[in-house]
């Protein structure tokens, strides 16, 4: 679900590389947040010059990793072809042609991150062409990655069962799919139906704050129960921004909503509706 989006033209990828953008103009510059150090670039040839790299998060985004060097001036008939890819998947991130009267000075790359994966170390590869026939191939290759949480990327409820069911009790799996520690609210009501129309609330079935590591699943279990007897739907979901008992939050996540009915093995498997007796 990475966006891939190009922001080799702003001010700060700029400032990082120093020099002009091929192909590209300068644009205003977005507030920087936070920089990560621990970035670093090597070419595996002396005709890749003045190479820099850096990794940025500014105002509007969850952080650029932005490579740049220089190549030799090019001649008549001769092009180069410019790609970025992730060193481990070879996923392509950024691209550029260079022709003959442009100017080689400083070539810049970059990659976003979507605050939900991190931009994983890169490698720029560079083809020399001559009458359209790539002559020379040249690399960059990066160490360290890039990228800052988003808030508002919350990991979802994704599954919910009994695990008392004669008590009414339930276990519910969050999941964390992102590379980041997912600090979260996780919640629960329900809504159940009695007799003559009866409508009720059960209340908090859980309200419980996890930290979920990386590409995992925690299994938080209710402290409150659903009725025994009666049915309708019960409704979990993630939050945060604000504390666990808060009445609202600054993000939530989509909801799950399930419906039960314990009378299923208790008074024929009636069907779960408002109306029922």
């Amino acid at each position: 679900m990475s966006r891939q989006t190009k922001l080799i033209s702003a001010a700060f990828a700029l400032a990082a590389i120093s020099g002009a953008l091929v192909g590209g103009s300068g644009a205003a510059s977005a507030a920087v947040i936070t920089t990560n150090p621990n970035v670093t670039a090597t070419a595996n040839n002396a005709k890749v010059s003045n190479v820099s790299v850096s990794c940025v998060q500014s105002s509007g985004d969850h952080g650029v990793y932005t490579l740049g060097f220089g190549l030799p001036a090019l001649k008549a008939d001769e092009s180069y072809d410019v790609t970025l890819r992730e060193k481990s998947s070879g996923a392509l991130r950024d691209s550029v042609r260079v022709t003959a009267g442009e100017s080689t000075d400083s070539i810049v790359l970059s990659a976003a991150s979507d605050g939900h994966l991190r931009v994983p170390a890169l490698r720029a590869t560079v083809n020399k062409l001559i009458g359209g026939v790539v002559t020379a191939t040249w690399a960059v290759n990066t160490t360290g990655q890039c990228g800052w949480n988003d808030l508002a990327d919350l990991p979802v409820v994704e599954d919910m069962w009994y695990y008392e069911e004669n008590a009414g009790r339930q276990s519910y799996r969050v999941t964390n799919t992102s590379d980041f520690v997912e600090n979260v609210h996780v919640l629960a009501t329900g809504t159940f139906y009695g007799t003559n129309g009866y409508v009720g609330s059960t209340g908090d079935l859980v309200r419980r704050t996890v930290a979920i590591q990386p590409h995992s699943s925690v299994q938080v279990e209710s402290t409150g129960l659903l009725p025994y007897g009666p049915c309708g739907v019960y409704t979990a979901w993630t939050a945060a921004g604000g504390g666990v008992n808060a009445s609202t939050h600054t993000w939530t996540s989509e909801p799950r909503i399930e419906e039960w009915d314990l009378r299923d093995g208790h008074n024929g498997g009636l069907d779960c509706s408002p109306d029922e007796d």
